[in-house]
């Protein structure tokens, strides 16, 4: 037997005994091996989707979409005979346009071609069975490639071309069928599963200690990566709402998202006391909104000692009037505007929904608000001051809700200081008992006042997830 003849004989024993186990059956994903920089991975992938998508041309890897039902990205490896990858959704065969390095990677009506027959081997490489030294290769630059509303992180793209086989540990040659394991499982207990463990033991830490201050708080969350990439959101600074150089609102926009349609728009009010905060300190959370397709709104309001009870609330009304009136050339929709009042800013919020009769005048109804660990008592002496007498029964929300039209989500930290556990339970009871309109309640197990807020946007999505079923399930 000639050395040609031999060769040839060792590559068919090699590809029945070793090749053919890893794809006898096989149909799905065909992924990179190794995640690189997308932890859901890259899949072969048609451009375009669903009723849009176009197999007639090149395709690329993308972030793999497990769990979607997603055609434009499964395959099913026919037999060995034809070497055919065949996407069963178009009765297409995975191609090449030529047989030379740098071909571009596509998919064809399926027949007997040495352009459709490829071998798959253990090491990951995917070749062209006619010319075995050029393998499927992905592109070393990641490209965005927008997602559908309320995905994310945002979806990626890269290139697909046919070079010459390299090393076997590229990791730009190594593919490999995706496991039935990496598609989205749900959990039994799923409560504190995305809050970062070591996250987790320093809070729990802090609250045994009596520890945890809010600049401890926002350091301990500083080097915790977020969900979204800066180019996902564009903002607008500094709009006016009013004519107090406080008055100002920042508008967050998705650049990556699909549709025309409005979408609800997320406002947030700060914390602070009544005498401090800014709207940029918590810009997490408007990004955050606005990076799954959402609109995001972070506003500030004025301060004590320069303010008193119930200007903030006015602050409130004011800021939802802007948004009402403009927000649709954003992309926002403003039947579907909901309110985050967090600490102070909740007081705020709380008295805007719940006693418009002390409102200036007789603003939009949010068509929800959240209000989290809000203070909802008269006994915080900076702000709750002289217009009414310094009477706190006046000026405390217990006992004066007068408006219970607007739904309301009630959430406090398990950390958080006794009196606004308290407080909310008060005025839970009052909605729910008295006024007959039960209010959603939730406690964030392992947070404190500050890490709420901090850990929208991050992995922890305890608090963010709680707002989002809100927002989706609560009319109109």
């Amino acid at each position: 037997m000639n050395r040609s003849l031999f060769r040839c004989f060792i590559r068919l024993i090699f590809l029945i005994f070793f090749c053919l186990p890893l794809v006898a059956n096989a149909e799905g994903y065909l992924r990179t091996a190794e995640p690189l920089d997308e932890p859901r991975g890259y899949c072969l992938d048609v451009a375009g989707f669903g009723v849009n998508a176009r197999p007639e041309e090149p395709l690329r890897v993308h972030t793999c979409k497990y769990g979607e039902d997603n055609v434009d990205q499964i395959f099913k490896w026919v037999d060995y005979d034809s070497g055919h990858f065949i996407m069963p959704a178009y009765n297409r065969c995975l191609a090449v346009d030529s047989m030379q390095a740098g071909a571009q990677i596509l998919t064809a009506n399926c027949e007997q071609s040495t352009l459709q027959a490829w071998d798959m081997v253990p090491n990951g490489q995917f070749s062209l069975r006619a010319r075995p030294e050029l393998c499927l290769t992905i592109g070393p630059e990641r490209f965005d490639a927008g997602a559908e509303i309320l995905v994310f992180p945002g979806y990626g793209y890269r290139t697909s071309t046919l070079e010459f086989c390299r090393d076997p540990g590229d990791r730009l040659q190594k593919f490999r069928w995706g496991l039935e394991a990496e598609h989205e499982r749900e959990l039994a207990n799923g409560l504190r599963s995305t809050m970062p463990e070591s996250i987790n033991q320093t809070l729990a830490e802090w609250a045994r200690n009596d520890e945890g201050s809010v600049a401890q708080t926002n350091e301990l969350y500083a080097s915790e990566p977020k969900t979204y990439r800066p180019s996902e959101v564009a903002t607008t600074l500094d709009i006016s709402y009013g004519t107090h150089n406080r008055h100002k609102l920042d508008v967050h926009v998705d650049t990556q998202r699909r549709g025309t349609d409005l979408q609800p728009v997320i406002m947030y009010f700060h914390g602070g006391g009544y005498t401090r905060g800014a709207k940029e300190n918590s810009h997490n959370v408007g990004e955050y909104f606005a990076s799954i397709g959402l609109v995001g709104v972070s506003a500030t309001y004025r301060l004590a000692p320069e303010i008193n009870w119930p200007d903030g609330a006015n602050d409130i009304g004011a800021a939802i009037q802007w948004v009402y009136d403009n927000i649709e050339q954003y992309g926002g929709d403003p039947n579907r505007i909901f309110v985050i009042g967090k600490s102070a800013g909740g007081g705020h919020v709380a008295n805007y929904a719940f006693r418009p009769e002390v409102l200036n005048t007789q603003y939009p109804l949010a068509a929800g608000i959240i209000l989290v660990s809000a203070s909802y008592g008269a006994d915080t002496p900076a702000y709750f001051g002289s217009s009414f007498g310094n009477d706190p029964e006046e000026q405390q929300l217990s006992g004066n809700i007068s408006r219970i039209s607007i739904p309301v989500l009630l959430i406090t930290s398990e950390y958080d200081w006794e009196e606004l556990h308290t407080s909310a339970l008060q005025i839970a009871y009052e909605l729910g008992v008295e006024q007959g309109s039960m209010p959603r309640i939730r406690q964030l197990q392992g947070h404190n006042h500050y890490s709420s807020n901090n850990s929208i946007g991050t992995s922890d999505r305890m608090l963010s997830d709680e707002i989002l079923d809100f927002v989706l399930n609560t009319a109109p």
